[in-house]
């Protein structure tokens, strides 16, 4: 053996051998045969009562097509090229009637509809005209021919309308907007005729480890008029996330028949999280999240993606609950969450992206790397199916630590009010950091010559909240921000991070704790969005140019400087002109290869610079 002489290909079909040193690849071993090592995006089906009952099932794949069977899985005749992603149909179903596939199909991409067993697959009638070509994320059905659809509008700042129809696109009518840019799934609970709907998002800022900050909206009445409202505060800190190479998904659970129950995984604070009241309050579950790491055997993440990977209520049992994860298996609890056990044999599914329960039986299992599973469970039916209680929160609450000011000298720690505490001095002003935390303080004695911070925007205000200029440089560095070294350490708790020092000058009088957010500071947040060509915040194509627009950065009268723009590191752009209202929009091509592209905005003005990130996902530029 030289080992220059290549003898094996694993590529997502499977191995592949060679006899001519790479010049050409045979597959072998894959599939049944062997390795399999399809990368499956999510699994989902409907169950076909009727004249010829039967279980259709659906699943999309990274550059292996969508796929459709008619008879249960034993064999796979239906297809649409090339990639897939949420795929929705009705879960059940007389003889097919009305049974409509949709999803996001790449190699180009657009969103399509499709008869039972992907036949006669064609462009999907975008909101909110009704014209397939036009610019839209993925519809996702509510029931029957009712699906929410949402649509970017280009102003200054964006907006992701969603507009909402009941005659399969046929007419359309806007239902809410969010200004946050909508990541994953739209996942639907509670009655059919007025569901609740539970929407990721990202969110500006970072978290500890420097990944990308994800968070959740509810919006309830959409028969009406809708009420949207951030779940994703008051006891969680930041939502994992599982990234397949076509999508990205948002991980948390809804029960479909109570709205109000939910659990997560929270990248912040490394927890399995629950919550009772529709997200207004999430706690701890300990036992899922020793479950999940195997009592701490696994790194719960990896930057924002969670160890835990897809969350899953059985639709016809909800005391029948199971995560999937990357490397532990299937965590199944049957008392409606309270318990948890890892499922004997399931660790040879890794990094799982779905699960789909069909009424009754096996249970279908994606994985992005090892294709498709089952795992055949005892179910509950009937009148035994869902009667189980939900955790029960603490009483009293979420605990709210009171925001105090340590002392860095003594370390004594005392409530601090605000701007109006005696804390601060008359000549005092105060350094704050919203969408993060300090995570690193460079001083000479008592005075600061740097500060470093999670992400977000930090920026100093005096006493009357007035913003003025950053009297010490700030660079970023991921960190927990505990401060263990440091005499004041003893103040930052597991609950509370560094938000604001109180400087006079330069020199440090005080550091400012809390478990959130501080109520002062400027309320200028800098944003970044990142648009394909056709208008889509979803997914671009290679080569093709993207539109990123930022708002709330400083214009030149302020002294902001140009801003620079960089697609995974590199740089891309190096002097895009902020206006007057602190916006600014570029067109830039983009050459990568298919997957995630993160997008990069980096702005000095004075000593303090600015970075925010957004992503997009780049398909593919397959053909049939």
């Amino acid at each position: 053996m030289d080992h220059r002489t290549p003898i094996l290909l694993a590529t997502d079909g499977g191995v592949h051998r060679t006899a001519d040193q790479g010049a050409s690849w045979t597959l072998t071993g894959g599939g049944f045969d062997g390795f399999d090592a399809l990368q499956i995006s999510e699994v989902t089906g409907q169950s076909v009562s009727g004249s010829s009952p039967h279980l259709d099932l659906y699943y999309g794949t990274q550059d292996n097509d969508i796929k459709a069977s008619s008879d249960g899985g034993h064999s796979w005749t239906g297809s649409v090229c090339c990639e897939g992603r949420f795929l929705r149909t009705a879960p059940k179903s007389v003889d097919h009637q009305g049974t409509r596939v949709t999803g996001t199909t790449c190699g180009a991409c657009f969103n399509f509809v499709a008869n039972p067993h992907l036949a006669n697959s064609q462009g999907w009638p975008n909101a909110p005209g009704g014209n397939s070509t036009a610019p839209a994320d993925a519809p996702f059905q509510i029931v029957e021919d009712a699906y929410l659809q949402d649509v970017v509008n280009a102003t200054t700042p964006p907006t992701f309308d969603y507009f909402l129809t009941l005659s399969a696109g046929a007419a359309w009518s806007k239902a809410f907007s969010l200004s946050l840019t909508p990541k994953g799934a739209t996942v639907f609970a509670g009655s059919p005729a007025n569901p609740v709907a539970y929407l990721g998002v990202q969110r500006p800022g970072s978290i500890p480890n420097g990944g990308s900050r994800f968070g959740l909206m509810r919006v309830t009445n959409l028969a009406g008029q809708a009420v949207v409202t951030p779940v994703d505060s008051s006891g969680i800190g930041a939502f994992g996330s599982l990234r397949v190479p076509i999508a990205r998904y948002v991980v948390f659970g809804v029960d479909p028949n109570n709205a109000d129950h939910l659990i997560a995984a929270d990248v912040e604070n490394s927890e399995m999280k629950f919550s009772a009241d529709g997200g207004a309050n999430w706690h701890p579950l300990p036992q899922l999240t020793q479950a999940v790491t195997d009592n701490g055997k696994y790194l719960f993440q990896l930057q924002e993606l969670s160890l835990a990977s897809v969350i899953t209520w059985d639709p016809y049992d909800s005391c029948h609950i199971l995560v999937g994860t990357i490397e532990n298996g299937v965590i199944r609890s049957t008392d409606g969450g309270n318990t948890w056990k890892q499922i004997d044999g399931s660790t040879a599914a890794t990094f799982i992206s779905s699960f789909f329960f069909p009424p009754s039986g096996a249970i279908w299992v994606s994985t992005n790397g090892r294709g498709l599973w089952n795992l055949n469970l005892d179910r509950q039916s009937g009148a035994k199916a869902g009667h189980c209680q939900f955790p029960i929160p603490p009483t009293g609450g979420v605990p709210v630590g009171p925001v105090v000011a340590i002392n860095p000298t003594s370390g004594s720690a005392q409530s601090f009010s605000g701007l109006d505490d005696p804390v601060v001095c008359p000549r005092c002003s105060v350094v704050v950091v919203r969408n993060g935390w300090v995570t690193d303080i460079q001083q000479s004695d008592d005075t600061v010559r740097e500060i470093a911070i999670s992400g977000g925007t930090v920026s100093q205000v005096d006493r009357s909240g007035r913003e003025i200029p950053l009297a010490v440089p700030n660079v970023y560095q991921p960190g927990e921000g505990r401060f263990e070294g440091q005499k004041w350490g003893r103040g930052v708790t597991e609950s509370r991070r560094v938000r604001a020092l109180v400087l006079e000058g330069k020199q440090l009088r005080a550091v400012i704790a809390a478990g959130g957010e501080l109520q002062f500071g400027p309320l200028r947040t800098p944003l970044v969005y990142v648009f394909s060509k056709t208008g889509g915040a979803a997914v671009v194509q290679p080569d093709d140019p993207v539109r990123v627009v930022g708002t709330n950065f400083l214009p030149s009268s302020r002294q902001g400087q140009l801003v620079r723009l960089l697609f995974d590191g590199e740089v891309v752009a190096r002097d895009v002109q902020v206006r007057a209202d602190g916006s600014f929009s570029v067109e830039l091509p983009v050459h990568r290869p298919p997957g995630e592209l993160v997008v990069t905005a980096e702005q000095q003005d004075g000593l303090r610079v600015t970075i925010e990130k957004a992503t997009i996902d780049v398909g593919t530029q397959d053909s049939q």
